[in-house]
């Protein structure tokens, strides 16, 4: 999860600010503006000095401590390096950095100088709030002794900086750490029904989304035998996760993202060698992706048409489990041979790719999934 959940602007000048720290950036072979010099001023020029003591250049992710007044406390400058090779990029990973930098000094909130990081332009803005989201992200969620540090909770950002592009960039971040808190839940918590539960939750709060969710004893009935195959060792209940949002014309074909969501793969009678099964439960990161998207989408409200749909099962050893050599006939009518039960992952995506596109008929698909070979 993330502790920096809101960004806020403001136009106040640089020497009007108090903050407990301030983050300004500086280009390679760039001096400081005049709004810099102006608070270099303020500081009884502890900005320049620093500079010049610690031959500061701009050089990328360079970065120095200033000590300053009761007002702003402190002042760190971030080298952004050459300006020509500066990108969304880059500024998403500053943006990354300063958060972490700022928890270090454990700080419950911290002040940008927008301008200073290219700000005024739109996608920069929206890349490094994404990363300043993303650089407070941990997972200590089943910590039993938790962390009682401040940390930072909001940033204020100075200068002519549109507030929409922070928030997107702050939506966009927050709901990659959701995919990340999914794929970083055990095994044990994270199962099927828990990503069909947070997918119902999400489009339950939104009028444009509808969520259904097949259990995997309709599987056979509905002839996705090749996921059944799949499904058949598990105890745990299996689910096919279809989540539809019409943002876009009712005439508008949609746009299917289809994710594999295994959220532990043992290799099934195939059984993959012990040692880093554990890392098995990352299986199911393609379908963290798609319920990522689908977070940021049910805020972002784009206008377009998409279909999410998520395979989900355990692939697990057992009684009833498939046998290398079995033959299973998929959801479009083809027969395929399972020499080897741990190339599950085209078995389920190969009826759900199926489903979505004979019942939807999307312009485009776009699978994620963790596959090899």
């Amino acid at each position: 999860m993330v502790s920096l959940t809101d960004i806020k602007t403001t136009k106040k000048t640089l020497t009007n600010l108090e903050t407990e720290v301030l983050f300004i950036g500086i280009h390679k072979g760039r001096q400081l503006n005049s709004t810099e010099k102006a608070l270099d001023n303020v500081l009884g020029g502890s900005l320049s000095r620093v500079i010049d003591v610690e031959k500061f250049n701009g050089k990328e992710k360079k970065e120095l401590l200033c000590y300053g007044n009761d007002e702003i406390k402190r002042v760190v400058i971030i080298g952004l390096g050459e300006s020509k090779e500066y990108s969304t990029d880059v500024a998403r990973s500053i943006g990354s950095n300063i958060t972490r930098y700022a928890n270090l000094l454990m700080v419950s909130n911290f002040s940008v100088a927008g301008e200073s990081f290219g700000l005024k332009k739109n996608n920069y803005a929206q890349a490094f709030a994404e990363g300043l989201t993303l650089g407070s992200y941990e997972f200590n969620n089943y910590k039993t002794k938790k962390e009682k540090d401040p940390k930072a909770e909001f940033v204020l950002v100075s200068g002519n900086i549109n507030k929409k592009s922070l928030d997107k960039g702050l939506i966009i971040g927050l709901s990659v750490a959701f995919a990340r808190d999914l794929s970083n839940h055990p095994a044990n918590i994270l199962t099927p029904s828990y990503l069909a539960k947070e997918s119902k939750q999400i489009a339950d709060a939104h009028p444009a989304m509808e969520c259904t969710v097949f259990d995997g004893k309709e599987f056979k009935k509905m002839g996705m035998g090749a996921f059944h195959g799949v499904a058949m060792g598990a105890t745990e209940p299996a689910k096919m996760i279809i989540v539809e949002y019409n943002g876009g014309r009712k005439t508008q074909k949609p746009i299917a993202l289809v994710g594999k969501g295994l959220t532990f793969d043992s290799g099934g009678i195939s059984l993959k060698p012990p040692p880093k099964m554990d890392e098995m439960k990352f299986d199911m990161c393609g379908s963290a992706t798609v319920m990522g998207v689908l977070r940021a989408v049910s805020e972002l409200k784009p206008k377009i048409n998409i279909v999410f749909a998520i395979g989900s099962t355990e692939n697990m050893p057992g009684s009833n489990a498939q046998r290398p050599g079995d033959i299973v006939t998929a959801y479009n009518g083809k027969t395929i041979e399972v020499l080897n039960t741990d190339a599950e992952g085209r078995l389920v995506l190969a009826d759900v790719l199926a489903y979505v596109n004979k019942n939807y008929e999307p312009e485009a698909i776009v699978d994620f999934a963790t596959l090899t070979g």
